[in-house]
């Protein structure tokens, strides 16, 4: 096991968007001896792990946004071109 781990954000059909490493140090652990799983599990991160998870979550949320801009911007630049703009570049694709 390596000193980080890797958080990732996916889009819904699996496309890495973003991904921070995380150091083990910032995992927070308790201890579940005596009960059924017993031993030390894994528990939420500390502060320093929660700032990097949520600073991946905030890029990922402006490249998103920043992707949506692009697609509007493009279909509307689609919408508004001429049917003579239009079948020029249906030509022009042969």
């Amino acid at each position: 096991m390596g000193d980080t781990f890797k958080f990732k954000t996916y889009t819904q059909g699996g496309m890495l968007i973003d991904e921070v490493d995380i150091p083990q140090s910032c995992v927070r652990w308790v201890n579940r001896q005596g009960t059924s799983d017993g031993g030390w599990k894994p528990n939420g991160l500390d502060e320093l792990g929660e700032t990097l998870k949520r600073v991946c979550q905030y890029r990922t949320r402006d490249k998103l946004k920043d992707y949506d801009d692009s697609v509007a911007e493009f279909e509307l630049q689609q919408t508004n071109k001429s049917y003579f703009q239009k079948m020029q570049e249906l030509g022009s694709g042969r």
